[in-house]
């Protein structure tokens, strides 16, 4: 294989006199800044992008204290190592053949503009164009086959997407601008293919009027036809659009009236439902220690009853030591006069302890009347919960029949019918832009009614992608977005018309703005993943600033999710390109050692604050 076109961005370095340099270190393969807002990820992107030539000047002038210089270290994917250094506040950029850590005021150096210049090669963008393989290549700007030569500028919305870039709802290809469309189009199409318009030759000038007149023909008629036929199968007049409108507006005011009425039943019948829940756990709660109790105070009886056994055998003793005779002893035959009287029970020390167990036997039947009588109470207050649960139970199912059977269903159905009745409004008000459209495409043809004398043999003939390479484009993003874990993908296209991305069956651009950055991440991944496998020109490297932050998991997510699962394939990009991820979002644990991780924390006690220090209160 012969040496891979492009460079990954090394490190970022911000200097300034008498500070620490601030740097972000990056790596082949997978780089990941996280933090929290307004920690500098954004300005690691605009920093990059300023000294690669950008005319907007950087944000942060307060926060970057006395931090004046930027520098951004790459190196080649094979082998080279060049360091660009720019003013914080803009002029021209100098190149260093060094890393940027070894950079002092003595190294050797060369001067680059800052702008392009097709005619000069000492400026940024020769530079970064010779290592992506691009610096020969011209691009188509007109209908008149007119073509310039590229620049690095052209290739920004590939490699170093912003926060506000990548939700757009215009294509990736496109920046929205109708007069960059025929450049941006070409761009595609050289890193795509591989080519570039330089062989096409442009048509004299006195043509370019003939040829833009014909293309304006040619499309005014194919729009008109397409409108009239449009409005031929509506079947209605524009009145009678305008009436459909005002009675499809009358309906929603009534069911949106009767929603509301159903919403307050449900919010009523919900708290209802919210209080018997909390009736009967309260309850059942209550019966569980009161048959807690039950058994407790059954044990207390049982104790009551063995002391009084207890109590009973001691007096039966004490009567039969009384009514007992001396004898010889039962052991020893000893007559009775030889027996030791020193331990002898007397008569009025039995009757003390007679009088005693009786007191005590007194007192344990005190006592078992009062638990008696709370025995009594409790197992009542038991009978009037066991009585009262199953018609809380009851009134519980009702309501819960209620919400299921009639209230929600009614919901369902109005919401369903209010949603009907919007898509018809706006199929309404779809219709009535077409007429309008129609109108207007009217009164600009009158406009183009000269002569055609254009013959078919002068027409120009511009390069196209290849259906194969829009085909094989759309794949590598369908199995990007399926590694990604993508809800419900289904199949993606690549719709040649629109020159963007159609996913599982819906127009990229009809998504919202968490799948729209999702997807324009995986289709600038794909392209430089595309660029690689067929050995093309690309810069080998891609920067995305927030492509998770306004993505939210659906709520039944089955296995991994998306934002875990983006991670872990881009961990396995390989040693040839470079993605650097610039999120709120931080990576899995588990991967962190598979990828260069910078953490800014916002805290001025723990970790690294950000970007740059922490201003002193």
């Amino acid at each position: 294989m012969s040496d891979p076109f492009g460079f990954f961005i090394s490190e970022l370095r911000l200097k300034g006199t008498g500070l620490d340099d601030a740097t972000v270190p990056f790596s082949r393969g997978l780089s990941v800044v996280a933090g929290p807002s307004d920690t500098g990820k954004s300005l690691v992107r605009d920093a990059i992008n300023f000294v690669f030539g950008a005319s907007i000047p950087l944000k942060g002038i307060q926060e970057r204290g006395k931090y004046d210089r930027v520098l951004v270290e790459i190196q080649s994917y094979t082998g080279t190592v060049l360091t660009f250094e720019r003013a914080w506040n803009g002029g021209d950029v100098l190149l260093y053949q060094a890393p940027a850590s070894s950079v002092v005021d003595s190294t050797a150096s060369q001067l680059l503009a800052w702008k392009h210049d097709p005619n000069s090669t000492e400026t940024v963008s020769p530079v970064l164009l010779e290592l992506s393989g691009l610096a020969e290549y011209r691009l188509r700007r007109n209908l008149r086959g007119e073509t310039r030569s590229i620049s690095f500028r052209d290739l920004v919305e590939y490699v170093l997407i912003s926060e506000e870039r990548i939700i757009t709802i215009f294509s990736p290809i496109h920046s929205g601008q109708y007069i960059d469309k025929t450049v941006e189009s070409s761009v595609f199409r050289a890193l795509l293919t591989g080519v570039d318009d330089a062989a096409i030759s442009a048509l004299p000038r006195t043509e370019t009027l003939r040829v833009e007149t014909e293309a304006k023909k040619e499309l005014f008629e194919q729009l008109r036809t397409e409108l009239q036929t449009r409005i031929q199968s509506l079947g209605q007049s524009e009145g009678d659009l305008l009436r459909s409108a005002e009675a499809i507006d009358s309906q929603v005011d009534q069911q949106s009236e009767a929603l509301r009425a159903f919403n307050a039943d449900t919010a009523n019948l919900e708290t209802q439902r919210a209080e018997l829940w909390r009736q009967r756990k309260r309850a059942s709660f209550r019966r569980q220690q009161i048959g807690s109790l039950l058994a407790k105070f059954d044990l207390l009886d049982r104790k009551y009853n063995s002391d009084l056994e207890r109590l009973l055998s001691n007096l039966e003793a004490g009567t039969l030591l009384v009514d007992l005779h001396e004898g010889p002893c039962p052991l020893c035959g000893a007559d009775p006069k030889d027996h030791r009287h020193d331990v002898l029970v007397s008569q009025e020390e039995l009757e003390l302890f007679t009088i005693a167990c009786n007191a005590e036997a007194q007192k344990i039947h005190g006592l078992q009347a009062d638990l008696a009588s709370t025995v009594v109470k409790l197992s009542a207050e038991a009978s009037q919960i066991d009585e009262a649960i199953p018609v809380i139970e009851d009134d519980l199912r009702g309501i819960i029949s209620a919400l299921k059977a009639v209230v929600q269903p009614n919901i369902s159905s109005l919401r369903t019918g209010l949603s009907g009745l919007i898509q018809s409004r706006r199929e309404v008000e779809r219709a009535l832009g077409v007429s309008a459209e129609l109108r207007r495409l009217e009164e600009l043809q009158v406009s183009l009614n000269e002569p055609d004398t254009t013959q078919p043999s002068e027409r120009q003939q511009f390069a196209t992608v290849p259906p194969s390479a829009y085909e094989s484009c759309a794949k590598s993003v369908e199995e990007l977005l399926r590694a990604w874990a993508y809800p419900e993908l289904d199949r993606v296209v690549f719709d040649a018309s629109k020159e963007d991305l159609v996913i599982s069956g819906k127009a990229r651009a009809d998504h919202g703005k968490g799948y729209r950055a999702i997807t324009y991440a995986a289709f600038m991944v794909a392209v430089m993943k595309e660029a690689h496998r067929l050995g093309l020109p690309h810069p080998g490297f891609v920067v995305l600033d927030s492509p998770l932050v306004t993505y939210r998991e659906p709520t039944e997510t089955i296995g991994e999710g998306l934002k875990s699962a983006f991670y872990r394939d881009l961990s396995q990009l390989g040693e040839f390109m470079q993605v650097v991820i610039l999120e709120n979002i931080d990576p899995p644990e588990d991967l962190l050692g598979a990828m260069t991780h910078t953490e800014f924390t916002k805290s001025r006690t723990a970790g690294r604050y950000g970007l740059l220090p922490a201003i002193e209160a």
